[in-house]
């Protein structure tokens, strides 16, 4: 059911499936080498994905391949894992195909955030924005925390954590499993990148007390090392909203 979900949210209706399911070229692209890296690096202790890793790599050559522009930046490894899990135990035929256009699905959604070369300014002023946006949404449940949270003093540390968390939908700080509980819930949503902007917002909600009442370097160690933990306060926050 998962599966069907989550395939008409990124690859539309049913019907629409076959027309997107083309041959992919799996030619080895210049991003390979990387690509192993990351992959091997990805989850290393989640033993289901072990027979897995090798097929995830050539997918991620094809993408490079496919988006010359956009190559392959570090970051698209955590989105393939969830949605290959979860496409594979639904349908293991398609899952090559399904997993690729559904990456370039969620890739538009966040691509805005993604720099397309290294002198790239764009998603740096995008991060700056949301970074804003996070800010106010936390002033607005917490007014307390507006003088803190909009201070300068604060500024790079809310900027670190949707720099880390915004591109991955949060998959690389929660397990596979775990992140894709969270995506149920993101996916429910019109907007992918501001629900994704959301879960951050909440994650520094669920902390209120550790900003108002901690210095600044004793807060991020509090929010960076609970934060594999706080799962299932983070969905709840996004299934409410």
């Amino acid at each position: 059911m998962r599966g069907y979900r989550w395939r008409h949210k990124l690859m539309g209706p049913v019907g629409k499936w076959h027309e997107i399911r083309m041959p992919l070229d799996f030619d080895v692209s210049d991003y390979d080498s990387q690509i192993r890296m990351d992959v091997a690096r990805t989850h290393s202790s989640d033993r289901w994905f072990d027979p897995h890793r090798e097929p995830i790599c050539k997918l991620l050559n094809a993408f490079a391949n496919t988006n010359i522009g956009f190559g392959y930046p570090q970051g698209l490894n955590f989105l393939v894992f969830p949605l290959w899990k979860v496409y594979f135990l639904a349908d293991a035929e398609w899952v090559m195909h399904d997993v690729f256009y559904s990456l370039q699905y969620l890739v538009g959604a966040l691509l805005s955030v993604y720099p397309i070369h290294k002198s790239d300014k764009a998603a740096l002023t995008q991060m700056e924005v949301i970074s804003s946006i996070v800010k106010l949404r936390v002033a607005k449940k917490y007014p307390e925390l507006r003088q803190k949270i909009f201070s300068q003093e604060y500024a790079l540390f809310v900027m670190s954590l949707v720099s880390k968390m915004v591109p991955t939908m949060f998959a690389n700080i929660y397990t596979v499993d775990n992140t894709i509980l969270l995506w149920d819930n993101v996916f429910k949503k019109d907007s992918i990148l501001d629900s994704v902007v959301q879960c951050v917002v909440s994650l520094i909600c669920i902390n209120h007390n550790a900003v108002q009442h901690l210095s600044l370097s004793t807060c991020m160690t509090v929010i960076q090392e609970s934060a594999p933990y706080t799962m299932s306060r983070v969905y709840g926050e996004i299934y409410l909203r």
